[in-house]
C-alpha cells in the first residue's frame, strides 16, 4: 500500500514539473512573439521615414592641414553608444573629395548668386584623413539637424526648395553621451557650393539646392565634416509637443505685443496651414504651451532677433528631450507614429535604433550660436543682400566653433575658409 501512495506520489510531482514546464515554455513563446511583434513594428515605422542618403564622393570634406589635440582624446575608451557600424567604416575608406578656392584677388566683385564667383581647382596630394578630425577619434558624431517650415501634408519636400528655418549642428560626444548644439543662423553670410556658386544667406543653399548643398556649405565654411541629416517639418514638431503634453516658458511682451511682435499671427498662420487647434496668449509670463505654440515660439523673430530666436529653438530642444525620457510605451509608439513619417534622414535604421536605444542617456550639456562674433545690419558694407550676419572674422569665429565642440586647442582653419574670410572681410569692410 505504502508503495502504490508512493508511485502516485511520484507521478503527481511529475505531472506538475511537466505542466511547470510547459507554462515556463509559453511565457518564453510569448516573450518571443512580442519581441518579435515590436520588432516588425518599429521596422514597418522606420520605413514610414523619407531616407535620402548623401552621396559621399559629392560631399565636400575640409583638408585639415594642421590638426589640433582634442581635449581628453588621448586615450580612446569604449563608447557608451553605438559601435562603429558598417557606413562609419565605409566613411574611413572612401577617398575625399577636396576643393580649394582660388585666392581672390585685390579687386572684388560682388556677385551673391553667380556660379563663376568661386573656381575650384584640384589641390596637391597630401595625407588622407578619414573624416572630421573630431569624429576620427570615434567618439563623436556630427548630425546636421534642419527645420523646414512646409506644413507636412507628407507630399512636401523636406530636402529641396523649401525654407529652412533652422539649421543646428548637433555633436553627439559617445562616449560620454554630452551633446553640444550649435545653432547656425540662416541669414549668416556664407560661399555657396559650386553647385550653386556665389555668396548667400546659409538658409540659400537649401531653398535654391537641396540638402547636399546645404550640408557642403557647412563643410565648407566651418571646416566641419557632416556627413548625416535629419530634417523634420513644424507640422511634426507641433503634434509631438501636444503629446508629450506641452512645454512651459516665459514669454516676454515683446513677442506677444500686437505692436512689436507676432506670436499670435504665427499661432493663427500654424493653426491655419496643419487644422490642429489652439489659442492665442496676450499676457506676458509664465505659460504651458500647446504644440501649436510652441512652434511659433520657436519661429517668431519679429519684436526679436534671429538670434534670440535660436535660443529659444534649442530652449525647447532641451525640453522636450527631458519630457521624452519619461513618456511611457504607449506614448512612445504615438510619438513614432506622428514624428517619422514627416522625417527626413541620411541615417541607417540600425542607426537610428542605436539613437532611440541610448535617448535616455543623453544629455545636452552646452548650447551656443555660430557665428560668435557677429556683425548685422540691414546693409553691411559692398554686400547686397539684406539683413546679412556676418562673421568678424569667419577663421576667428572658426576656431571658437572647434573649441566649442572639441575642446581643441589652437586650431588653424583650412585654407578655404581663409579664402572665404578673405572675401568676406573685403566686401563687408567689417574686418
Amino acid at each position: 500500500m505504502a508503495d502504490k501512495k508512493k508511485k502516485i506520489t511520484r507521478q503527481a510531482q511529475l505531472l506538475r514539473r511537466r505542466r511547470k514546464r510547459q507554462v515556463l515554455l509559453l511565457v518564453v513563446e510569448m516573450l518571443l512573439l512580442f519581441v518579435l511583434g515590436v520588432g516588425c513594428f518599429v521596422v514597418s515605422k522606420l520605413d514610414m521615414i523619407q531616407t535620402e542618403k548623401l552621396d559621399l564622393d559629392q560631399i565636400y570634406r575640409p583638408s585639415y592641414d594642421n590638426r589640433p589635440q582634442i581635449a581628453e582624446a588621448e586615450t580612446p575608451q569604449e563608447t557608451k553608444a553605438a559601435p562603429q557600424t558598417e557606413k562609419e567604416t565605409r566613411k574611413e575608406t572612401e577617398p575625399a573629395t577636396r576643393g580649394e578656392a582660388e585666392t581672390q584677388g585685390e579687386k572684388i566683385e560682388i556677385k551673391e548668386t553667380q556660379p563663376e564667383q568661386v573656381v575650384v581647382v584640384e589641390p596637391e596630394s597630401q595625407e588622407e584623413l578619414p573624416v572630421d578630425y573630431g569624429n576620427a577619434i570615434g567618439h563623436y558624431w556630427n548630425i546636421l539637424l534642419v527645420g523646414v517650415d512646409n506644413s507636412g501634408d507628407g507630399q512636401q519636400s523636406l530636402t529641396s526648395k523649401v525654407n529652412s528655418d533652422t539649421l543646428i549642428i548637433c555633436s553627439i560626444n559617445t562616449q560620454t553621451s554630452e551633446v553640444k548644439l550649435v545653432s547656425v543662423y540662416r541669414d549668416t553670410y556664407m560661399r555657396m557650393p559650386d553647385t550653386i556658386g556665389g555668396y548667400n544667406k546659409a538658409n540659400y543653399a537649401l531653398m535654391h539646392g537641396n540638402i547636399a548643398d546645404t550640408v557642403n556649405t557647412m563643410n565648407m565654411n566651418l571646416d566641419v565634416y557632416l556627413t548625416d541629416y535629419v530634417a523634420v517639418n513644424w507640422s511634426a514638431v507641433a503634434r509631438c509637443v501636444d503629446l508629450l503634453g506641452g512645454i512651459e516658458v516665459d514669454l516676454t511682451e515683446d513677442l506677444i505685443d500686437l505692436n512689436k511682435g507676432a506670436f499670435n499671427s504665427y499661432v493663427t498662420d500654424i493653426v491655419e496651414t496643419t487644422g490642429m487647434g489652439s489659442t492665442q496668449i496676450w499676457d506676458p509670463g509664465i505659460h504651458h504651451l500647446d504644440g501649436v505654440q510652441t512652434v511659433a515660439y520657436c519661429r517668431v523673430r519679429y519684436g526679436s532677433t534671429d538670434f534670440a530666436r535660436t535660443e529659444r529653438q534649442r530652449e525647447v530642444l532641451s525640453k522636450l528631450l527631458v519630457q521624452v525620457k519619461t513618456v511611457d510605451f504607449g506614448t512612445m509608439l504615438s510619438l513614432i507614429n506622428e514624428l517619422l513619417p514627416n522625417i527626413a534622414t541620411s541615417i541607417d535604421m540600425g542607426d537610428l535604433i542605436e539613437i532611440a536605444r541610448h535617448v535616455f542617456s543623453y544629455q545636452i550639456t552646452d548650447a551656443a550660436g555660430f557665428p560668435f562674433d557677429k556683425k548685422t545690419d540691414s546693409r553691411v558694407g559692398n554686400i547686397s543682400i539684406p539683413d546679412p550676419v556676418v562673421a568678424v572674422s569667419l577663421t576667428e569665429n572658426v576656431k571658437k566653433l572647434h573649441e566649442f565642440l572639441y575642446g581643441s586647442n589652437g586650431y588653424m582653419p583650412s585654407s578655404v575658409v581663409n579664402d572665404i574670410n578673405y572675401y568676406i572681410g573685403q566686401v563687408s569692410g567689417c574686418y
